[in-house]
């Protein structure tokens, strides 16, 4: 849903509000996913965590399930024995390669698939044998010297 306001002679735009309606045949079993994600643009290596829910009309089908979380069709995650379901989760993601990827999750055979645009941070970031960093894109103003 989106509003708009009138300032003088223009109609501007407000925030939009997003909300996913589902509508599930009676006697059906398949989990419902909710990732809750809207037009996502990234920066290499900053992290955002997305909520992630998994309905289950009858709660006891879905006991100890697994939850696989993926980038571009590879596995990055796995929750496993995941028995307290309509529980919101969170999945901390963090992209390392700049362009255009999907992520999914997946229960069952139930899937959820989101586009996510990753603009390059624009260093360079090649590891160091023995050494271990991680940072985001924040850490560094505009102006500071690496």
């Amino acid at each position: 849903m989106q509003a708009f306001i009138q300032l003088g002679d223009n109609t501007e735009p407000t925030n939009g509000i997003y909300k996913t309606i589902v509508f599930v045949e009676k006697d059906n079993t398949t989990p419902i996913i909710s990732m809750k994600l809207y037009n996502l643009d990234l920066t290499q290596y900053n992290t955002v965590d997305i909520p992630i829910t998994v309905y289950s009309i009858e709660n006891t089908t879905l006991k100890n399930a697994t939850i696989t979380l993926m980038e571009d069709g590879v596995v990055v995650d796995t929750w496993e024995n995941v028995e307290n379901f309509d529980t919101k989760r969170v999945w901390s993601y963090t992209p390392t390669i700049a362009g255009l990827h999907i992520i999914t999750a997946v229960c069952e055979l139930t899937e959820v698939s989101k586009t996510v645009q990753v603009a390059a941070l624009g260093i360079n970031n090649e590891e160091v044998k023995g050494y271990a960093f991680k940072f985001k894109a924040s850490d560094f103003a505009s102006n500071s010297a690496i």
